[in-house]
């Protein structure tokens, strides 16, 4: 991705949002945070991990502690529930399993993957505010 330069493009594309959710962080993680991101919504979980590793590694980095910051958090978050346009996998399994249509899957995946990524940053946004609110 990164040699066609669809990392770049995609950066760019995603910079906005990505700099709402992710607002301590600098542009290189955002880089790769995109690139986890673009992984997750074609499908392919296991692609994302090492940018997303790469992306808290550089956080972690820049915050200079040793605990997890917010932006870290909501990074975690975002990859688990891995929102994904084409889950290329899940497919691929129902096609080897017989299904006549493996793609059939595919507005059930969208909505779930939308509900998770809202649910799932709402939580962390939420129990952000309280932990702070707590002094811990």
């Amino acid at each position: 991705m990164e040699r066609a330069g669809l990392t770049a493009s995609l950066g760019k594309l995603l910079r906005p949002l990505l700099r709402r959710l992710y607002p301590h962080t600098g542009v290189d993680a955002l880089d790769l945070i995109s690139a986890n991101l673009s992984a997750n919504l074609l499908g392919l979980g296991n692609a994302a991990t090492p940018p997303g590793i790469q992306a808290v590694q550089r956080m972690q980095a820049a915050s200079g502690s040793e605990s997890a910051t917010d932006d870290m958090c909501r990074l975690i978050v975002m990859n688990t529930a891995s929102v994904q346009l084409i889950p290329a996998t899940v497919a691929a399994l129902r096609q080897s399993a017989g299904a006549a249509r493996p793609f059939d899957l595919l507005p059930a995946v969208w909505l779930t993957s939308v509900c998770s990524v809202c649910a799932g940053i709402g939580a962390a946004w939420v129990l952000g505010r309280v932990w702070r609110g707590l002094g811990w």
